[in-house]
């Protein structure tokens, strides 16, 4: 293959009409999207010579309106998401907005431009994409504020090179799907790049949910993921029907652990390839694991990739893909190098407190500094912590003298759904804080420094306790049975009843619901209904309940019951609004 952009132009200004790239209700084939691109192309070139930000939902939009706007010379930012805080980030580098962007009230001043190309008005370029075009990525960075990565089409052409060395094989005769977005580095290589100059059909629609993926029929598919879709699959059996469907998975964006690759390589027969890089620096290296071989521990650097160790311990490294290719770049990881019989690198944990969660980048400094805008906050401390198995972060406040009167006057979860509203300006939802503790004074040490293991302990003793001790839990498909202990000091058996407490049928309710979300991963879902409530027994203090859950995607509803060695004590229906589901 020629060098890929090349190649890629030759594709558009000679199409090929036999040949899909965008997998759709309606295929979109190469004249269509070379027509598409052209538009996007003469569009781009009637506006003025701003800084513009770019988002579409859709790959197929994307992808003409990016390739347009690298033919017109238009310099354009990518964000992850559209909130509106990201905007707000954007303004300060942006003049316009490219897409699926609402206007803000904060920006109207600015220009807001959605999708008003027209395929059947088309100029061609005189000539290719020019390497040196200058485009931007939004990401946290090294620092973890929010913050544009220059990159160039050079870049580009280089690391897709190096890629097409080592994957070409594995993509021919593949169909491509994905469960990450191609407004995510990854996805915009991996899922959209990499495909196109390889001419394999892309999947329009995102996979967001793991279900999703049986009513596939497509045969040969190549999944683009990530580690938090990957872990799902555990706890599923129905995916043995894939089996011979899902040859290759490429994950990235956080750690990919042993026990989730033996699980695709045991459902699906798969080779599990897991990427290393970031949007600073681009792929740097890969494991490769075969069904039935060993799970490697080392990256191995892509081709033209060097690697060194810091005094530090950091990994280094020099390739032809950065910014600056005869320069070592110092990544935020804590590496061990060896040399023979070639090189390669074990991660050892990140050094910074940007951390990934569910593949997102997260500044939990970031974060603090937000809260602490709050009049009536003092300090706020972030942790990651563990509930139910499944890592989320929890948050400390220290209350000045005002917050700590409005805790007293206001419902707990009032306070707490404030605070998660007003972080969602800034932050996507997997993002948002889980556990919440409010004190007057977090203790420090001898320094007047908070330590972590301090916050840690907060947040690890309950206000009161409100949920039951969990005992053991299992998965089935789309069924989870947890086993209850019900503790004696549980708030709700107060005052219910004084001589003989029984917990209360709104407390049965309250833990369906929470539990349902936890296993199903319905966090950002909400209750539309309860039907068929029923309550036949009384729980008591200190009884050993089982918890069943039997969740439905198509009807967006879950099944509960409790139940013990005595019977049934209660169940029903809790049907979920489908707009947040």
């Amino acid at each position: 293959m020629s060098k890929p952009f090349e190649f890629l132009h030759q594709q558009l200004i000679r199409p090929n009409g036999q040949s899909i790239v965008f997998l759709d209700d309606t295929p979109v084939n190469w004249i269509e999207f070379s027509q598409k691109v052209f538009s996007w192309y003469q569009t781009w070139s009637e506006l003025p010579r701003l800084n513009w930000a770019l988002y579409f939902d859709k790959i197929d939009e994307f992808a003409a309106a990016f390739l347009g706007a690298l033919y017109a010379e238009q310099v354009v930012y990518i964000p992850n998401d559209k909130l509106p805080g990201t905007m707000v980030h954007l303004s300060k580098w942006v003049g316009g907005f490219v897409g699926d962007f609402t206007p803000h009230e904060q920006l109207l001043s600015y220009t807001f431009l959605s999708n008003t190309t027209d395929a059947r008005r088309k100029s061609s370029p005189s000539s290719s994409i020019k390497l040196d075009t200058p485009f931007y990525f939004l990401t946290s960075g090294s620092t973890g504020f929010p913050k544009p990565v220059q990159k160039h089409v050079r870049q580009l052409d280089e690391e897709l090179a190096s890629l097409n060395l080592l994957f070409e094989s594995i993509l021919k005769n593949t169909q491509i799907y994905a469960t990450v977005s191609h407004q995510h580095f990854f996805g915009f290589i991996f899922r959209l790049l990499l495909p196109l100059v390889n001419l394999r059909p892309i999947k329009t629609e995102t996979i967001l949910f793991p279900e999703s993926l049986l009513s596939t029929k497509a045969a040969n598919i190549t999944l683009i993921s990530s580690p938090a879709f990957l872990s799902r699959l555990t706890h599923t059996s129905s995916w043995q029907f894939l089996k011979s469907q899902i040859t290759h998975v490429f994950s990235a964006g956080g750690p990919l652990f042993d026990t989730h690759v033996q699980s695709v390589q045991n459902i699906w027969k798969s080779c599990v390839v897991e990427i290393y890089g970031s949007t600073e620096t681009g792929a740097v290296g890969f494991k490769k694991s075969h069904p039935e071989s060993e799970i490697q521990d080392f990256f191995t650097p892509l081709p033209n990739v060097q690697i060194k160790m810091d005094e530090d311990g950091l990994l280094c490294i020099q390739a032809p893909h950065l910014n600056q290719p005869k320069h070592w770049y110092t990544c935020a990881d804590k590496v061990a190098v060896q040399h023979a019989p070639f090189p390669s690198f074990k991660l050892l944990g990140r050094a910074d407190r940007v951390i990934k969660l569910e593949e997102k980048r997260i500044s939990l400094t970031h974060m603090e500094q937000q809260l602490q805008t709050i009049s009536w906050i003092t300090s706020a401390n972030v942790a990651v912590i563990k509930i139910l198995q499944r890592t989320v972060l929890g948050a400390v406040i220290e209350l000045s003298p005002n917050g700590f009167q409005l805790y007293k006057t206001k419902s707990r979860s009032e306070i707490v759904d404030y605070l998660k509203s007003f972080l969602k300006t800034h932050f996507e939802s997997l993002a948002i804080p889980r556990r919440w503790r409010f004190v007057e004074k977090i203790p420090r040490n001898a320094q007047d420094k908070i330590e972590y293991p301090t916050i840690l302990s907060i947040l690890e003793t309950p206000p009161m306790v409100k949920y039951p001790k969990i005992i053991n839990i299992t998965h089935s498909n789309l069924h989870s049975n947890l086993e209850l202990e019900i503790p004696q000091e549980l708030q709700y058996f107060k005052g219910h009843f004084k001589d003989e407490p029984i917990l209360p049928g709104i407390a049965q309710l309250d833990w369906a619901v929470e539990y349902a979300k936890i296993e199903f991963d319905l966090h950002h879902a909400n209750v539309n209904a309860i039907k068929l409530l029923k309550f036949s027994q009384i729980i008591k203090p200190k009884q050993v309940i089982n918890l069943m859950l039997s969740h439905n995607p198509t009807k967006m509803s879950t099944n509960f019951s409790y139940e013990s060695n005595t019977g049934r004590h209660a169940s029903g229906v809790i049907v979920w609004e489908s707009d947040n589901v």
